[in-house]
């Protein structure tokens, strides 16, 4: 509704009153619960439990006091001014937690140290702060997280830092707080080392973050190893963490009002000994959304509001021994061919991701860092093959090619036309080849929930896309196969009339004049392949006419990103067949050129006497193009 409501417990106006003279006591920070049974239900804490029904219209007291409620400790806040805000104040809850598994199953711990516990829905309470082992008292029970496997079962975190204790307090009961084990013998200790908060796996048992002062760590064996869960996370305070349940995400808040996201945490909820001594392990990825963009305000460029979004599509996760990792390797990148391993120490490492009749969607260049990798597939299949020009504009012979000898083909929507289109939804298998041995595991790839597509239209629009991504493919095989027998035929020709003895002499003429009219006759081909007058400005783009590289970008632009999640229309398909039409007409055109032309040349530079001053190893095309 856009509209908000007042509801607190009790609107006594307490500013500027010592704690020890208001009805209830409220920390700054006083802990809210919403029941994981019915989210109508919420419990806030004062010094006392509260539970609302309805919204906040009216609120129950469902517990004594259940604080130490030292009168000492509640006195005015503030030395040579006083300060009653209620930021400091003493005798209060910091905690509350009802179990996911038992309704009524109430924990509530204090900022004076106590813990108490309800089974009945807070008609009666019991006090187990006692048997908390080695705990000193006064400290703040700053989190209790009541399991997701046992009804008595819950873990609690305990600050002591305020009173010069910087050690790590974690507990855990399986028995309703009659009995608690310490967690945290084994924590790394240090200055900042003490902790705000801990929380469960709701997948895995055992499983266990805590949030200090200055980081975040796991433990995987319920606290009898813990590891530091950092990368880029920076060193601030973690106040809490929530493991989302349907995708897996580890969610982190910090100090500094900062979210922090850890995407699809599944691979740690699947780490085993056996899958770490081995050399190398593929755990099983999480499903992946085909998200599409969507209209509106966060998602506009430069959107203040618009957080940082992890790699899109699903994130495939592996583990590598250190026998197959190279710690000089740098972070994973994609290709469409499999890149070679040229180091005959390690053996090959590849990750395949194949269709459901076996064919090969797409080829990842795996990261090779030892220990858990991961690698992003944004579900598309391979891009299309990316033209190289070698030779600048007939008409802008300024233009220089960069330091490899080449310089890009740039033309409208250039970033949208060297993306491969869409897998459809599905289940595909993911490979992970190391050397001669092989596993697989699956991935299913769900639609956009807000796609109003079938799959049948699904399929129809990835399939075009697919046929549109080849013929670009076709395109700039041909356009690299010219462009590289015209930067030879370019340099023949400077060479032949450069030379000032072959300058002189008339078959020298003559050969450059046949290597000039080779070099039209191919510039007439490119010519119907793409714009030939491009110089790298995008505003080129619509100075002369656009060709066939550009108008299949702009279909693919048309049919795979603007059109969302829609079959192909009438005319798509329809100019794409034009397009083939072209396409064809194109290759006969390039076919002459390069099967008959090209050779005739080339035999007729063999022949002539001048073959032993200048260069003769004319070729059709670079190595990895012919």
């Amino acid at each position: 509704t856009d509209h908000a409501r007042n509801v607190r417990v009790w609107p006594e106006a307490a500013y500027g009153w010592r704690p020890a003279d208001v009805k209830y006591r409220w920390n700054w920070n006083f802990p809210i619960a919403v029941s994981p049974h019915d989210h109508r239900q919420v419990y806030v804490g004062s010094q006392f439990v509260h539970r609302t029904t309805d919204g906040g219209a009216s609120w129950q007291v469902i517990s004594p006091d259940l604080t130490r409620n030292d009168t000492t400790h509640q006195q005015s806040s503030g030395g040579v001014t006083t300060d009653n805000l209620m930021t400091f104040d003493g005798a209060t809850l910091f905690a509350i937690a009802e179990s996911p598994l038992r309704a009524g199953v109430i924990w509530a711990g204090s900022n004076d140290g106590l813990v108490q516990v309800t089974q009945d829905g807070g008609a009666t309470w019991t006090n187990v702060t006692a048997n908390l082992p080695t705990l000193p008292p006064w400290g703040k029970v700053t989190n209790i997280e009541a399991s997701h496997f046992d009804a008595g079962t819950a873990y609690l975190a305990m600050d002591l830092h305020e009173l010069d204790d910087f050690g790590a307090y974690i507990y855990k009961t399986t028995d309703y707080g009659r009995t608690w084990k310490r967690l945290s013998t084994t924590f790394p200790r240090s200055v900042l080392s003490f902790v705000h908060m801990v929380a469960e796996d709701p997948a895995r048992r055992g499983m266990l973050f805590a949030g200090t002062e200055n980081g975040l760590y796991v433990t995987l064996d319920d606290g009898a190893h813990w590891l530091p869960l950092q990368t880029n996370l920076p060193h601030a305070p973690v106040s809490w963490v929530t493991v989302q349940p349907r995708f897996h995400d580890l969610v982190v808040a910090t100090h500094g009002r900062g979210f922090w996201i850890l995407d699809d945490i599944s691979p740690l909820e699947q780490a085993d000994a056996a899958a770490l001594v081995r050399r190398a392990h593929l755990f099983a990825p999480s499903p992946a959304y085909r998200f599409r963009s969507t209209q509106g305000v966060t998602a506009a460029p430069n959107s203040a509001v618009r957080g940082e979004n992890p790699g899109s599509g699903a994130a495939l996760t592996y583990y590598l021994s250190s026998a197959v990792a190279d710690t000089g390797a740098t972070p994973a990148a994609e290709t469409g061919p499999a890149a070679r391993d040229t180091t005959s120490r390690r053996p090959a490492l590849k990750l395949l991701v194949l269709a459901a009749n076996g064919d090969t969607v797409r080829v990842l260049v795996p990261a090779r860092k030892p220990g858990l990798n991961r690698v992003w597939w944004d579900l598309r299949t391979a891009p299309p093959a990316v033209p190289r020009l070698r030779t600048p504009p007939p008409d802008a012979r300024w233009v220089r090619v960069g330091e490899d000898g080449t310089r890009p083909l740039v033309t409208w929507d250039l970033d949208l036309s060297l993306r491969g289109p869409l897998v459809p939804p599905g289940t595909y298998t993911v490979r992970l080849v190391v050397g001669d041995s092989a596993q697989s595991q699956s991935l299913v790839v769900l639609r956009d929930p807000n796609t109003a597509a079938s799959d049948s239209e699904l399929v129809a629009q990835s399939r075009l896309g697919r046929m549109i991504r080849d013929e670009q493919d076709s395109v700039a095989r041909m356009i690299n196969r010219l462009e590289w027998v015209r930067a030879q035929l370019g340099a023949l020709s400077a060479q032949l009339r450069g030379d000032s003895a072959l300058a002189r002499d008339s078959i020298a003429r003559r050969l450059a004049a046949r290597a000039d009219s080779l070099d039209r006759r191919a510039i007439a081909v490119e010519g119907s392949l793409f714009d030939v007058h491009l110089t790298g400005a995008r505003e080129d783009a619509f100075r002369h006419p656009m060709q066939l590289w550009g108008r299949l970008a702009a279909l693919q632009s048309d049919v795979s990103e603007n059109s969302v999640d829609f079959a192909p229309t009438s005319q798509q398909l329809a100019v794409n067949e034009l397009f083939r039409q072209r396409l064809a007409e194109a290759s006969t055109r390039f076919a002459e050129v390069m099967g008959r032309e090209l050779p005739a040349f080339a035999a007729a530079l063999r022949q002539t006497p001048l073959r032993d001053v200048i260069a003769t190893g004319l070729s059709s095309g670079p190595p990895s193009e012919r």
